[in-house]
């Protein structure tokens, strides 16, 4: 009685008697093979005229579409029991399946029998189609019955259409048995499924968490190495940590954008130390593009078309080496001003902080970015934006550039130094503000767009209209350019209009990664196509590729929207409207969970977890594209269970990592920063113990 209750629908019940009927479509396979062979053999009798009889070669003609029949019936069996094999192995963890998952080939033999008879069958048949007048009009004593092939008068209609069933049958087992490997590769893990998260998750996957369950949730992350940065010595970053020192991706050098997002969510996690290397390294890196920076703000050339601006490869580049600081010898989209913009803003915010200590040089090399965008004009100037692609007048740059300004005037206010160095420049803090107002009034007529022209066209010769894009949700976090009814229009679009099942588009149309990308044609290969590159002039080529529907998802916008609510949550319960609080607490664990979700099991015992950049289509399922981990999106996660934290403990501010002495550390600065915790914690142990004393 109690286990109705429990289980009304008899769902238990049902998944007890799944390894029965393995058990029975394995015995019904062997069945069929035994018919098989019968049926063949028995065929094959009749038509040669055994037992006396007169021979009757058309039968012949049926054996290769008895074999195929056969043959779609064995497949369904096979389909069937892997399916029930995976589900086994994706939702209950089943032992067994998981390890016959891994070694698969060990079970193949049956297909290949089952396979290569059906192929074997049909080529006997059709060489006895070839070759049977051959036996009939020749004498064995001349021996020209060695000859391939040969008719003396026209074939008949025996043969004829012996050879026609023969072929007919050889295709279409070929092109069954391909199906039936595609139908096995559409078994896709059951996302939707709580009890597949709830298994990858360890058990601890909740559709609302109490804090020791989270912080339960939170040990296991760490202990599958969700938050691994692995960083480069100097402290930069590679775009994903899978990418080879020559990988065709491009994925093994830097980004300055990405950069300052892990950078960011190691400061707001407490890692102060990890965010000043790297922002520091960054500064470095832009000392060597100064010369960049000063040609385009001293260029006298008026015609914009004309001036050194117009080219991307001469502004200053955001793509490099990171192990050697040094420029890319590739041409690429460097127009790209949000890029920029985000290493002015937290630069100057870690300036503020005390984590960053500037010199002189590095002054004036941060005094360079307000007059280069003052002399593109950037509230006018088409850059590639967050997604290196066409060139368009983008809103997500301009809010961008607008937060970089920002803290530049903060900082000038209270850095004496960089004010006298401003003011020898020619920008002095009025300037500065008027810089600021131009690019809010300019992002003050482009929203709720992403940018406004005549078409949705994907050439840089005419202007680009984009309704939606993802990228305008960083303009409310982290930058916080954003905020009401801006931010709340910004989010209603992106979860009615780009939210997927996976995850989220980054706008309609995106062709990155498209549908069955890696069954690109070699020759299109050869001859240079590829995903990634320089396409700030025109994505035509990428774009007739994808269908509207099909587009990539993403998983780095489900954690910055879940960090939205959950600030908005505790900015509700402050002000005591516990019903926003509530609905805003909902929204966050919901966004936190599809990013969970999203977490892609590197191996067969899932021993690590993976944040994917994205999940694309692969013949007809989503899959984790190859750029995996991505450390973007392993960054956003983290400040998304960060924030979770904070909301369940009902207060803003950093919550330290639950292993503080090694759980987030970069690969070449482990020792470091594993002294300077101890350190630490010896510290605190002699402030508790003197307080004691004290008391």
């Amino acid at each position: 009685m109690e286990d109705k209750q429990n289980d009304p629908n008899g769902l238990s019940g049902r998944i007890n008697k799944l390894p029965d009927e393995i058990l029975n479509a394995q015995s019904a396979g062997v069945d069929y093979l035994k018919w098989k062979l019968i049926l063949v053999a028995g065929l094959g009798a009749a038509a040669l005229g055994s037992g006396g009889n007169k021979p009757f070669y058309l039968l012949l003609a049926l054996i290769p579409l008895v074999c195929i029949y056969v043959d779609l019936l064995c497949a369904g069996l096979s389909v069937r029991m892997i399916a029930i094999g995976r589900f086994y192995a994706n939702v209950h963890g089943d032992s067994y399946e998981c390890f016959a998952r891994h070694n698969k080939m060990v079970f193949r033999s049956e297909d290949w029998a089952q396979r290569w008879s059906t192929y074997a069958i049909c080529l006997a048949v059709g060489g006895i189609g070839l070759l049977r007048q051959t036996f009939y009009k020749f004498e064995p004593s001349e021996q020209t019955w060695l000859l391939f092939w040969q008719w003396y008068a026209q074939p008949s209609k025996e043969d004829g259409i012996l050879i026609a069933s023969a072929l007919f049958g050889f295709v279409l087992a070929m092109f069954t048995n391909r199906k039936c490997r595609g139908l096995i590769k559409t078994l896709s893990p059951p996302f939707h499924l709580p009890e597949y998260q709830n298994r990858k998750l360890g058990g601890l996957f909740r559709a609302a968490y109490t804090p020791d369950e989270f912080q339960a949730l939170r040990v296991f992350l760490d202990q599958k190495g969700v938050f691994l940065f692995k960083g480069l010595p100097n402290g930069l970053f590679s775009a994903a940590s899978s990418a080879g020192e020559n990988d065709k991706s491009g994925y093994q050098y830097v980004w300055v954008r990405d950069n300052v997002h892990v950078a960011h969510a190691h400061w707001i996690c407490g890692d102060r130390i990890t965010a000043g290397r790297n922002l520091s390294a960054l500064m470095r890196f832009f000392h060597t593009q100064q010369k960049r920076f000063r040609a385009i703000v001293e260029d006298a050339e008026v015609d914009p078309e004309k001036a050194l601006a117009a080219d991307p490869m001469n502004r200053p580049h955001i793509r490099f080496d990171g192990r050697e600081l040094s420029a890319v010898r590739q041409k690429w989209p460097h127009a790209q001003n949000d890029a920029l913009g985000y290493f002015l803003w937290f630069y100057c915010k870690l300036v503020k902080d005390a984590v960053v200590h500037p010199s002189d040089a590095d002054l004036e090399c941060l005094a360079d970015f307000p007059r280069y965008f003052k002399k593109i004009r950037y509230w006018q100037d088409r850059d590639s934006g967050h997604w290196e692609e066409v060139r368009k007048v983008s809103a997500s740059s301009i809010g961008t550039v607008i937060a970089g300004l920002r803290e530049f005037e903060h900082l000038l206010e209270n850095n004496p130094k960089l004010k006298r160095l401003a003011d020898h420049r020619g920008l002095d803090l009025p300037q500065l503000q008027d810089l600021r107002h131009e690019g809010e009034k300019a992002l003050k007529r482009i929203l709720p767009n992403e940018s406004v022209g005549s078409v949705a066209s994907t050439s840089s010769n005419q202007d680009c209209h984009r309704r939606y894009d993802s990228a305008l949700l960083f303009l409310i976090y982290p930058l916080e350019v954003l905020d009401g009814e801006d931010a709340a229009g910004v989010l209603a679009d992106v979860r009615t209009h780009l939210q997927g099942d996976y995850g989220i588009r980054r706008y309609l149309g995106d062709s990155y990664w498209f549908p069955d990308y890696k069954k690109i044609p070699w020759y299109k290969r050869i001859s240079g196509w590829k995903l990634t590159g320089d396409f700030s002039g025109s994505m035509e080529a990428r774009d007739r590729h994808v269908r509207p529907g099909e587009e990539a998802q993403w998983c780095l916008f489900d954690p910055i929207l879940s960090v939205i609510y959950g600030r908005w949550h505790l900015r509700c319960q402050n002000e005591g409207k516990t019903r926003e609080a509530k609905a805003f607490l909902e929204l966050q664990t919901a966004h936190l969970n599809r990013s969970l979700a999203q977490l892609y099991a590197g191996s067969a015992d899932a021993s690590m977890l993976l944040a994917p950049e994205a999940y694309y289509l692969e013949n007809g399922r989503y899959v984790p594209n190859d750029h995996c981990p991505l450390l973007w999106t392993q960054a956003n996660l983290w400040l998304a269970v960060n924030q979770m934290q904070q909301s369940l403990d009902g207060v803003a501010g950093t919550v330290e990592p639950p292993n503080p002495l090694g759980t987030h550390w970069t690969i070449h600065g482990k020792r470091y920063r594993t002294k300077w915790a101890k350190r630490r914690q010896a510290a605190v142990a002699r402030m508790k113990k003197f307080v004691e004393e004290l008391v």
